[in-house]
């Protein structure tokens, strides 16, 4: 089983190893346990767990099957905590960082978009932890090269590098000294180049903005991953998914038993109206370039496709314990392509608009119709005030958009 903690700051991939001391403070209720370090901690997750149980009783006419969520002080902690005993459970569960941890995590890892790389701290600079599929990178930069200066000036830390390499304008001129693993000495000299994410800051100031949580998002993919086990029977586990899933060892970003525009429909109206807002906002400035709905409900996953070199490399480093790895999935604003923030801003719309035409545990329906292989086409001969057209359902969409 794979844990995807996804969050809105620089991608990083962290393992699980061995067993760290259990959390000191315990909740349960009849949809979740929750387990954390603090009773505070505690106070500050629950409410949007709450709010996702109370969505997906809404959406599904149905209270969710019950899930853990353990929250970690750092990505240290998530590193060593062994989940084979939630594994043998079988029971869907998400790690996730807490305020702090999520700090932690944005300072020690993050993505160089122009470069192509992902860069980490190290003690003689920053290391790349993982070179990015880009058509042409400036600088012949390879997994586990140690940038040891930018501009012949030392770089100590992720932050330190960002900033000064952030700080430069395209075009301007970039030497790069570089220390190989085998302790070879090598020097670059470009141009700086334009990042290839073409990033609007209306799809990321919402998410950096404090005070808009992401844990009611994750929250709703881990219900969702458990409801669709209960209704098709989870013969596989998620590294193995049955048919109609990815293949055997592709990356999946969701269960892979429904499609991925669904997966992310689901989270999206479980999360917080105010993060809901922000994905309306974007969507209202880029109608013109909307993804056509056929194209919507049979993609892959944006996310993965566009960072499935950085996914796998992620996955080949993994050490697994139990039988259990842990990949912590995490994006920033750098990164994040506009036709990702369309995915997902999309999704949420197409979604409401359904509920709001047939009614809310309409969703309930479209997702078991989905989870045992039926396409929306024919899910939505069913509908009783939805076009089965897809020309006539974008129509109507945007009619209930305008």
């Amino acid at each position: 089983m794979k844990v995807a903690c996804r969050f809105l700051v620089p991608l990083v991939a962290c393992l699980a190893s061995a067993q760290v001391p259990a959390p000191l403070a315990t909740l349960k209720t009849t949809a979740y346990t929750l387990y954390a370090k603090s009773e505070n901690e505690i106070a500050e997750s629950r409410p949007d767990l709450d709010f996702a149980v109370s969505q997906f009783q809404y959406y599904f006419g149905e209270q969710p099957p019950p899930i853990t969520v353990l929250i970690f002080d750092s990505t240290q902690e998530l590193q060593n905590y062994d989940f084979s005993s939630l594994k043998k459970s079988h029971q869907r569960y998400l790690a996730w960082l807490s305020p702090g941890g999520l700090a932690s995590a944005a300072a020690s890892m993050a993505p160089i978009p122009g470069l192509g790389i992902i860069i980490s701290n190290a003690s003689q600079g920053v290391k790349v932890a993982a070179v990015l599929p880009l058509p042409q990178l400036p600088a012949d930069l390879r997994k586990d090269d140690i940038i040891t200066a930018l501009n012949s000036q030392k770089c100590s830390s992720v932050q330190e590098f960002q900033s000064r390499y952030g700080a430069l304008e395209p075009g301007a001129k970039i030497d790069l000294r570089v220390t190989r693993a085998a302790g070879e000495q090598v020097a670059f000299s470009f141009a700086k180049p334009a990042s290839d994410a073409k990033v609007s800051q209306a799809s990321t100031k919402p998410a950096s903005a404090g005070g808009i949580k992401a844990l009611s998002h994750e929250a709703g993919h881990t219900f969702f991953e458990a409801w669709v086990d209960e209704k098709i029977g989870r013969a596989a586990e998620i590294d193995h998914p049955s048919q109609g899933g990815p293949p055997t060892g592709e990356i999946s970003y969701g269960h892979p038993a429904v499609p991925a525009w669904f997966n992310e429909a689901v989270a999206t109206l479980l999360e917080s109206p105010q993060l809901q807002k922000s994905r309306y906002d974007f969507l209202a400035h880029h109608m013109q370039d909307a993804i056509p709905l056929p194209n919507l409900f049979t993609m892959k996953h944006p996310v993965v496709t566009d960072r499935q070199e950085a996914l796998k490399q992620a996955q080949a480093a993994a050490v697994n314990n139990g039988g259990t790895s842990v990949v912590v999935m995490q994006t920033d604003n750098d990164s994040t392509s506009q036709r990702e923030t369309l995915f997902y801003a999309e999704s949420l719309s197409i979604a409401q608009f359904m509920a709001a035409k047939e009614g809310p545990i309409f969703i309930g329906r479209v997702a078991e119709g989905l989870a045992k292989g039926r396409t929306m086409q024919e899910i939505l001969h069913d509908a009783k005030n939805l076009p089965a057209d897809s020309d006539q359902l974008a129509k109507t969409w945007r009619q209930w958009l305008a």
